[in-house]
């Protein structure tokens, strides 16, 4: 079963749309966190953020081992885009942006259709909670997770967390099979009819 990391950790400010445009820095407070920050460093300025996942010691192919990875997500409510810091090995390589935060959750209202290419881990936890089952495992991808163009230059793959989620709805409902890339759902297909708990 997917469980979170949740350790202490960092942020930031706003950035560019959910259709993530990266950004070198992001404003936190009254100072700037970059690029190539440590994490101790970002944590001083920004706090700790409302959600962390970690991937960590996955081996790819033969001799490739993939480093450790944090994702820390900022949600400032809901007039601001959530912020997802990218740390490997402790050092911070990226920063984007996903979809509009949310205020305080309340009780989850979650429905077969609410759930959309876009959202992050994150934002879909909190709406549908945990699935029913998930499994996951490191790629090697030099595509943009969110719209499905080169990201890199031939020849150039970065490692890539892909998961995939199940989602039950009950019997009258269809399953859904979401896929997540790096923290981010890239894909959601209706399966075979659900079922209703026991």
């Amino acid at each position: 079963m997917y469980r979170a990391v949740l350790k202490i950790a960092v942020l930031v400010a706003l950035c560019g749309g959910a259709s993530a445009s990266f950004a070198e820095t992001l404003r936190c407070g009254g100072s700037l966190v970059s690029r190539g920050d440590f994490a101790v460093q970002v944590l001083r300025q920004c706090g700790e953020p409302d959600f962390v996942d970690a991937w960590q010691n996955n081996i790819v192919g033969a001799h490739q081992r993939v480093p450790d990875v944090e994702q820390w997500y900022y949600n400032f409510g809901s007039s601001q885009l959530i912020q997802i810091l990218e740390f490997r090995e402790g050092v911070l390589e990226r920063i984007d942006s996903a979809e509009y935060g949310f205020n305080t959750p309340g009780p989850r209202q979650c429905r077969p259709l609410d759930i959309a290419e876009g959202l992050s881990k994150y934002r879909l936890l909190e709406m549908c909670g945990e699935p029913v089952q998930a499994n996951s495992r490191v790629i090697l991808s030099n595509r943009n997770r969110f719209n499905n163009r080169t990201l890199y230059p031939a020849g150039f793959f970065q490692p890539t967390l892909r998961e995939t989620w199940i989602y039950n709805f009950g019997r009258r409902s269809l399953l859904r099979a979401v896929t997540l890339e790096n923290g981010i759902v890239v894909n959601v297909d209706a399966e075979n009819r659900g079922f209703d708990a026991r």
